[in-house]
């Protein structure tokens, strides 16, 4: 069974029923986007049908899926109360599906939810009701639970968790995985920018920010999947670190907590070579294993996830530092590049 959130927690019950609709029509969409999403996707739309507030439809972008994602919808379409649509990407490009789901919304309200992520059941109360009770707010962010599915997973997981919770970063960042926009404010005015291929959600909220208010409701919860191999979260961690470095200077804002990793992985790799020794290198490992520990003592994970931490956190930070610094170095040497952000930030 899906776990339940507390809609009380901020003294106000976020829950809609059927008798507080004022029409039939629904006030909000859900979009999702999907490519070969079979595996994830039953777990996704289950969560939707246990919400206790049905008074929303659902919008599915898929990307040209090659598996069973199509048959799963429309057997959820026929066999199911959910309202479902389906319109076509095509264009293996995430902030372009987002823009495809924003401007196909005709309702007061839109969320995104990914494929392999599952909401909890007042997820769509807590955003219908938190609008309605504020309707100057342009858009909500919402808690992030990470989960995995094997124990690769569950480390990353682990990882993800701790560090979110250590940064606050459920309330002082913002993620599409767990997010609500208010068209009636924003109609389409503000969309994704499809030049970021990753960090297109902080590049969005920034935008708004700058004009409208945003607020952070922790029973907007969503559990998102983490990566199940190393070898995608090095892929997920690089492009991370390179489009950090891209928001970073089109945004002109640059956090010396996400720099660390980055910076111990590039001093000691300089002191490595002046010295011509491998021993400096020592301090990346080190690092990471302190990190590791922390996320062990956080988490409470077991035996075969422990052990598996240490090495998500040690290609976490080296990936992460790789994509961040050759960002850096693109920023720095390819004026096309740089120009094209140059703009973006003055716009």
């Amino acid at each position: 069974s899906l776990e339940k959130g507390n809609p009380d927690s901020k003294g106000l019950d976020p829950r809609v029923r059927e008798d507080d609709r004022k029409n039939d029509e629904p006030n909000l969409t859900i979009v999702i986007l999907t490519y070969n999403s079979g595996m994830t996707l039953r777990e996704c739309l289950d969560s939707l049908i246990n919400q206790t507030n049905q008074d929303f439809k659902l919008l599915i972008v898929d990307d040209d899926s090659t598996d069973d994602t199509l048959k799963i919808v429309d057997f959820y379409k026929s066999n199911s109360k959910l309202k479902i649509d389906v319109v076509r990407n095509g264009t293996h490009s995430i902030p372009k599906g987002r823009n495809i789901g924003m401007r196909s919304c005709e309702t007061d309200f839109l969320a995104f939810l990914d494929s392999d992520d599952y909401a909890d059941i007042y997820w769509v109360e807590s955003i219908i009701k938190t609008f309605n009770a504020n309707p100057e707010i342009a858009f909500l962010s919402g808690s992030l639970t990470f989960f995995g599915r094997n124990a690769t997973g569950k480390a990353i997981a682990a990882i993800d968790g701790a560090i979110r919770k250590f940064l606050n970063k459920d309330a002082n960042s913002f993620s599409t995985a767990s997010s609500a926009f208010n068209k009636k404010i924003l109609k389409n005015d503000y969309l994704f920018d499809e030049d970021f291929t990753a960090s297109e959600d902080r590049e969005l909220a920034s935008r708004i920010k700058k004009h409208h208010q945003q607020i952070f409701v922790p029973e907007i919860l969503v559990y998102q999947s983490s990566r199940e191999t190393f070898k995608s979260y090095v892929r997920q961690m690089y492009f991370y670190g390179l489009w950090t470095a891209y928001y970073n200077f089109t945004a002109n804002k640059y956090s010396l907590m996400e720099s660390i990793p980055s910076i111990i992985i590039v001093l000691s790799i300089v002191v490595s070579i002046i010295l011509s020794s491998f021993l400096p290198l020592l301090a990346i490992f080190i690092f990471s294993f302190l990190e590791s520990l922390f996320v062990m003592i956080e988490a409470h994970t077991g035996s075969i996830v422990s052990l598996l931490i240490f090495p998500a956190w040690l290609i976490k930070n080296c990936a992460w530092s790789l994509g961040l610094v050759t960002g850096l170095i693109i920023l720095v040497f390819d004026n096309k590049i740089r120009n094209n952000f140059v703009q973006k930030r003055h716009n």
